[in-house]
């Protein structure tokens, strides 16, 4: 009797296991341009004062796995990441929430390209064809226009199936193009990743302080220059550690002379 009963809870536990694992894969985001990173929550996407928000990129969506936004009174009511580059394709989104609000996209002045009323109700969880494609876009909000009720955000991603990285609009077609600007993104041992636009020499000079510390040689750490979201700062520097550096990758693009 009691081997009937263990095998009875063993098959109710594999069970289980089996479908939490299916609701988790059911939620997960992956492979969008919002994918690891690092997000902020302020009062308008050029606040000043602003929290680091990483949960809603991160493919969780236990109880832990959300962030609030609140209600515009409480000035924590938009979401939003600043590309390092402006980019063009963009044409879905994903998105969990527990009520409605506006997926905003921003050119590289901050001027808005264009709205999207998100439905939790019909929406959540789904991959959203925006009705026409996001070209030149330097930043994606979410926000909420409520002006006391504040709302749950699990996850959020875009993507695009042709992505570009233009050059700022208004620089001179006819000109020669050279490849002397890359994105370097590194992927760092827990999961989160940063993007980094530099110069050829600014990505040979990262690569050759790694080079040098692998071999136990130079500093334990590596400092880039942000030139985004800098609000009132007249510099910012982010550093990056050598022993928390799982892997990073370098895409060069071409720039107008």
């Amino acid at each position: 009797m009691k081997k009937k009963v263990w095998a009875s809870l063993l098959t109710v536990g594999v069970i289980l296991a089996l479908v939490l694992s299916f609701q988790t894969k059911s939620y997960a985001f992956s492979g969008g341009l919002l994918d690891k990173k690092a997000m902020f929550r302020g009062a308008s996407v050029t606040s000043s004062t602003y929290n680091v928000v990483t949960n809603w990129t991160d493919g969780g969506v236990g109880g832990d796995s959300s962030t609030d936004l609140t209600g515009v009174n409480y000035t924590n009511n938009v979401g939003w990441y600043t590309f390092p580059k402006v980019v063009s394709g963009i044409d879905s989104f994903k998105l969990i929430a527990n009520a409605d609000l506006d997926v905003v996209f921003y050119n590289e002045s901050n001027q808005v390209i264009y709205t999207y009323n998100y439905h939790y109700s019909t929406e959540s969880n789904k991959v959203i064809t925006l009705p026409q494609i996001m070209n030149n876009v330097k930043t994606v909000a979410i926000i909420n226009k409520m002006p006391y009720s504040g709302m749950l955000v699990w996850e959020f991603d875009v993507f695009g199936a042709n992505i570009t990285y233009p050059e700022t609009p208004g620089t001179d077609p006819g000109t020669e193009p050279s490849s002397d600007r890359a994105i370097l993104t590194i992927t760092m041992s827990n999961g989160l990743e940063k993007e980094y636009d530099l110069s050829i020499t600014e990505v040979n000079a990262f690569i050759d302080w790694y080079d040098k510390k692998e071999a136990g040689v130079g500093p334990a750490k590596y400092a880039f220059n942000k030139e985004w979201n800098k609000g009132p700062f007249k510099k910012r520097t982010e550093y990056v550690i050598f022993d928390k550096i799982l892997t990073f990758n370098v895409d060069e693009y071409s720039v107008e002379k």
